[in-house]
């Protein structure tokens, strides 16, 4: 997992009640460019993640049409299979929010629900963490 911060000194870091829920081999990486992509600690990152075999990417977060239209587009730039979870993302207006995730449709990226991706993770009822997935999502 990979979490980027845009400007964490001026608008802050996560908070902490995600950070506390990162797997402890997360990465976190402050950047200036709206596009992840145009920061060298993220494509170095990225580029790791696809020689450990990880082929798809899966985005959520604030600033649907700035931050993560533009690192969506950037990750198609590069050939890589891209997915929105579009319930998981935000931008303060809804026409901009709805602009960008049609935008990136339009260029390849699947656009997804939180459940469609715990489940499909999860891929069996009999897998330990069904029952804790289970209650999230009731």
């Amino acid at each position: 997992m990979t979490l980027t911060e845009e400007y964490p000194e001026g608008l802050g870091s996560t908070v902490p009640q995600i950070a506390s829920a990162l797997p402890d081999d997360a990465a976190v990486i402050a950047k200036l460019a709206f596009g992840a992509t145009r920061e060298d600690a993220f494509s170095a990152r990225i580029d790791a993640l696809k020689a450990s075999g990880r082929d798809q990417f899966v985005l959520a977060g604030a600033e649907t049409h700035v931050c993560l239209l533009q690192t969506a587009l950037g990750l198609r730039e590069r050939g890589e299979t891209v997915y929105l979870v579009a319930d998981a993302c935000a931008s303060r207006r809804a026409a901009d929010r709805e602009g960008a995730i049609e935008r990136m449709k339009t260029c390849g990226v699947a656009c997804v629900t939180t459940e469609m991706v715990l489940f499909e993770w999860l891929e069996r009822k009999d897998s330990p963490a069904f029952a804790e997935i289970l209650e999230l999502v009731r």
